[in-house]
């Protein structure tokens, strides 16, 4: 037997678009010390079969908006 389910939450954003706001924006008013804030948090879960085992495949996608460059380090 098989079941196969879909469940959606949300469309997957288009990266091109981002309001004007958002460009315009130069301090983040909910914490005016951020260096960064996080304008789309999108993530997507599937199943898989990988080497004969099933498992969890988790793909996440940020736009991130730098407010201060000074800020900006290395990446880990």
């Amino acid at each position: 037997m098989l079941i196969c389910i879909v469940l959606q939450a949300q469309d997957f954003p288009y990266w091109g678009e981002v309001s004007d706001e958002d460009l315009q924006m130069t301090i983040y008013e909910n914490d005016t010390s951020a260096a960064a804030v996080i304008l789309v948090n999108y993530g997507k879960t599937r199943f898989d079969i990988y080497k004969n085992t099933p498992c969890f495949i988790y793909d996440f996608h940020f736009q991130i908006k730098i407010l201060k460059k000074r800020h900006l380090t290395k990446p880990m």
